[in-house]
């Protein structure tokens, strides 16, 4: 959910590829990132909520992309953070977000407080998940996605011939 009113979005895409591919989606009912830790534990406390979050908790494999940290940013566009706030990230390190949770180049997390009040996957689960796959193309992305590779965020990467080639020529 966004304060944006544009329709369609992730959660759009996400229930196409359910869809397409004969599966199913859980659409986490739930801002990404809220303004107070109490909000977020009592919405994460919601049955509904929590039943989602449970869901993810046991998943096999995820499909996710990563954020610059830049006014580009989804979180920006969908009203949770500032301009302001993510170049204030940005000057502390982020080089972008994963699932909402703004890191640095070794994929630290940059601002714990931040961190805190989001809702959703953690990093140590997607880390720890059977099967992570991260999907990103473009230059804008090549900071995150070059993070998301070497920190151990995915297992597999699905990108673009500029991308790989920007990857593979830092190694």
């Amino acid at each position: 959910m966004s304060l944006n009113r544009r329709s369609g979005g992730a959660a759009g895409l996400a229930v196409t590829i359910a869809q397409r591919a004969s599966g199913q989606v859980s659409l986490l009912p739930s801002p990404a990132i809220l303004e107070r830790v109490e909000t977020k534990q009592a919405i994460e406390s919601d049955r509904t909520v929590a039943a989602v979050l449970e869901e993810a908790a046991e998943a096999q494999a995820f499909l996710f992309t990563a954020g610059p940290c830049d006014a580009s940013s989804a979180h920006v566009e969908n009203g949770y953070l500032t301009t302001e706030e993510v170049e204030e990230l940005a000057r502390r390190g982020a080089v972008g977000d994963v699932l909402g949770r703004y890191v640095d180049a070794e994929g630290n997390i940059v601002d714990s407080q931040l961190d805190a009040r989001t809702v959703g996957v953690s990093l140590d689960r997607l880390r720890g998940a059977p099967r992570a796959i991260f999907v990103t193309a473009g230059p804008a992305k090549h900071d995150i996605a070059r993070t998301v590779v070497t920190s151990g965020l995915c297992g597999v990467l699905v990108t673009d011939e500029t991308t790989a080639r920007a990857l593979l020529e830092e190694q």
